[in-house]
């Protein structure tokens, strides 16, 4: 297999979730600050970024001129809003290309394949993802599990409270990981519970560790508890001690081959 048909199969074909601030903000440690946010920001916003030719890295120039081409095709199209969306979309997809070149050959961005994704149904994740089925109650009070909680105030709250969502990952039938998803990066109208119905390729980076029990919403409340109440909360005697590591998704979707 030539190079060429490797990279065309590595390809992300559909993108299910994508975390663009945290893919720029990669591009931009990776280049060094050599490409800056206010240069991105320039060329998005339709200034000429200023892009050296002495001794810069190719990637920076390039990488700009696609926006400003972007940009300079916009600035022709300014009125026709869904001709605009089109390009807004494009200048999002060089940023992510951008990233998704740079991420494929650095070994600190993991690249996790052959999941299966769960919400365990204690969990903040799991109260999210079911929170629209409850308006089609006519009686929620009456489910012994919610006649102690304001049913209308759940996703407030969660929202509230929560950046980011864990889902479960398994590989070979054994729990691997725990990966984080933020609500607003997901794409193309998917919602969370799509998550679990597919076979995804994952780009992500490692933030540390927790246990299956931690992630559980009582565990969580109590140890907000704890904290606020200046009490000292040792996890090690509360919980389960099988540190999984945990992994913020930056990009999610479904690959070629």
């Amino acid at each position: 297999m030539n190079q060429k048909t490797q990279e065309s199969k590595n390809k992300i074909l559909k993108v299910i979730y994508y975390d663009e601030n945290a893919a720029m903000d990669y591009v931009t440690i990776m280049n060094d600050g050599n490409i800056t946010i206010e240069e991105i920001n320039k060329a998005i916003e339709g200034h000429n970024a200023e892009v050296g030719a002495n001794g810069e890295a190719s990637i920076k120039s390039s990488f700009l001129k696609m926006l400003n081409l972007s940009v300079g095709v916009k600035s022709e199209i300014a009125g026709h809003s869904s001709n605009e969306k089109i390009v807004n979309s494009t200048i999002t997809t060089n940023i992510m290309t951008e990233f998704i070149k740079l991420a494929d050959k650095d070994d600190n961005i993991k690249k996790l394949t052959n999941l299966k994704l769960d919400i365990d149904q204690d969990t903040a994740t799991y109260l999210k993802s079911m929170f629209p089925y409850l308006s089609l109650l006519k009686n929620p009070d009456k489910f012994e599990e919610l006649k102690d909680i304001n049913t209308n105030k759940i996703d407030e709250v969660i929202l509230s409270t929560k950046g980011y969502f864990e889902f479960l990952a398994y590989k070979s039938g054994k729990i691997f990981a725990i990966l984080r998803f933020n609500i607003d990066c997901l794409k193309n109208n998917y919602k969370f519970n799509d998550l679990i119905k597919m076979d995804l390729c994952y780009y992500g980076i490692k933030v540390g560790t927790t246990t299956k029990e931690a992630i559980k919403l009582e565990n969580e409340i109590n140890q907000y508890s704890k904290v606020l109440t200046e009490e000292n909360f040792d996890s090690s005697t509360d919980l389960s001690n099988n540190e999984l590591p945990i992994y913020d998704i930056i990009i999610a979707g479904v690959k070629n081959g």
